[in-house]
């Protein structure tokens, strides 16, 4: 989720423009640069009409301009909106990055905090590519998702612990949303017993970082992905690559952990005394409420036909 300052006036006033009072929203030190710029097309009413420009320089004459969509729930954010923008085409920071597709909600804003010069209306962006679909895992299928977490337009970027510093960065890569239950659509509320929660703590269904294998229990996937403009061919095939043995020892507690290495993605349900692992270094994060986001910074080798003890930070 990208957030943004509370919107302002604009210092220019394009000709265009039919609202007494349109919004202006530019982060030019923000991961989106693209000033964005909301009017009424009535004269009135709802911020329906969103310019974004193409320029970047604030002037809007090259602008691209998107109409509000009917939208019934909150947004990411948990707000009520008051503009939905499904599909934006907005310039992401530096000098050399690509434009990327995002979701744009227009949402009230107020807080004592605010300058003067500030609107009370603010924006809320996430990635608008993103694949639906279902898997087998264990001849059982599960709903499962890809999504943009790496704002390029792609879904199927994968991720690795980080090993810089520091360690608990939270790692890259985009998502891999798995329905915990056979049979059953995604959920972006709720939750079942067993997976208590999960990255971002908003409860649901699980979310993984798309790896190059993907372990389930003790089942390990070589994870292969194509995109093309009709959409993801999301395929997990046998691997057969070196392992070694994990140690864990008596836990803390029940709840199911997820473990990230560098092309590895281990995801655990029931965390057994010894579970065998692709060869990978290791950081770990368990699936609790109180711990939802927080990176062990505590990296576990696991070497080939060793056996190599699970840290107690996990």
């Amino acid at each position: 989720i990208q957030g943004t300052p509370p919107a302002s006036s604009p210092q220019t006033r394009p000709a265009f423009l039919k609202s007494p009072q349109p919004l202006l929203v530019h982060t030019p030190k923000g991961m989106i640069v693209s000033p964005l710029l909301f009017d009424q097309s009535a004269g009135e009413g709802p911020y329906d009409t969103l310019y974004v420009d193409a320029a970047g320089d604030g002037s809007f004459k090259d602008a691209r301009v998107y109409k509000a969509q009917p939208y019934d729930g909150k947004s990411p954010d948990g707000a009520t909106p008051v503009g939905w923008f499904p599909d934006v085409l907005v310039k992401r920071s530096g000098a050399t990055a690509a434009a990327t597709h995002v979701q744009v909600f227009l949402r009230e804003y107020r807080s004592s905090r605010m300058d003067p010069d500030e609107l009370p209306y603010a924006v809320t962006m996430i990635p608008a590519r993103w694949a639906r679909g279902e898997i087998s895992i264990n001849g059982q299928t599960f709903s499962a998702a890809l999504v943009d977490r790496t704002w390029n337009g792609s879904c199927i970027d994968p991720g690795s612990a980080n090993l810089e510093d520091p360690l608990n960065k939270f790692p890259d890569g985009d998502y891999l949303i798995i329905e915990p239950a056979p049979g059953k659509p995604l959920r972006a509320g709720s939750s079942s017993p067993i997976w208590s929660g999960d990255i971002d703590g908003q409860g649901g269904s699980l979310k993984l970082i798309l790896t190059r294998y993907l372990q389930v229990g003790t089942d390990i996937r070589q994870v292969r992905a194509r995109q093309d403009k009709d959409g993801v061919l999301l395929e997990l095939a046998p691997a057969d690559i070196p392992t070694g043995t994990l140690r864990f020892g008596a836990r803390r507690d029940s709840q199911p952990l997820r473990l990230i290495g560098r092309q590895t993605m281990v995801l655990l349900p029931d965390v057994p005394e010894l579970v065998r692992v692709p060869a990978d270094v290791y950081d770990g994060f368990a699936v609790r409420p109180e711990s939802l986001t927080g990176m062990s910074a505590d990296l576990v080798e696991v070497r080939p036909g060793r056996t190599s003890t699970g840290s107690r930070q996990w």
